[in-house]
């Protein structure tokens, strides 16, 4: 059983780095940033709990963070480089997917023979994720915040519709429609 957890877990992992290359890929296209990373880091705490969702959610942010690095993430290259906040984007990258693995495998602990609840779960990845993004940002980065939000006509409208509000939408929609079936599928293989 040991074994087939660490198989699980690694293939979980190599999913995260994958999707997130892709989506990096597809965001560099696009003005908004997508993360597709999610399911993984949902399906690993839904079945592992707090440890995986802290192991995938991980690889997550320091994939994320070394996108930054080497500008393949053009907003967290900017945070690091321009703005000279190398600890300050670890936090939100890093930190950031940490804590999402973290709440998710706490959540999970509540899973329920509730038939909707796949779904309450799957919508609380990208609402904890996007919280925690905009909370991190907002608070490591705060006169770059309140620089791009005095631009806006209230700081309300710049956050939900500017600053992530079409990612947070395709994220929740992407996982309300995969995740549920998926960890239905994967619960007798998994278990």
């Amino acid at each position: 059983m040991r074994n087939k957890k660490i198989i699980v877990m690694a293939l979980l992992s190599a999913s995260v780095i994958i999707l997130q290359l892709l989506s990096g890929l597809v965001s560099s296209m696009l003005p908004f940033s997508i993360s597709l990373v999610l399911i993984p880091v949902s399906i690993a705490a839904w079945y592992y709990g707090v440890k995986g969702g802290l192991i995938v959610g991980g690889t997550f942010g320091v994939i994320v963070f070394l996108q930054c690095l080497f500008g393949l993430d053009k907003g967290g290259a900017t945070m690091i480089y321009q703005w000279n906040q190398p600890i300050e984007t670890a936090a939100v990258t890093i930190g950031r997917a940490l804590l999402l693995g973290l709440a998710l495998g706490l959540l999970s602990k509540f899973k329920t023979k509730f038939k909707p609840y796949k779904y309450i779960y799957a919508a609380f990845a990208p609402i904890i994720n996007t919280t925690l993004f905009v909370a991190m940002y907002a608070v490591l980065f705060n006169s770059h915040f309140l620089e791009a939000a005095s631009t806006a006509d209230n700081i309300l409208s710049f956050i939900i519709i500017g600053f992530v509000g079409i990612n947070f939408l395709i994220e929740l929609a992407v996982n309300l429609v995969i995740l549920p079936p998926v960890l239905k599928a994967l619960s007798k293989s998994i278990r």
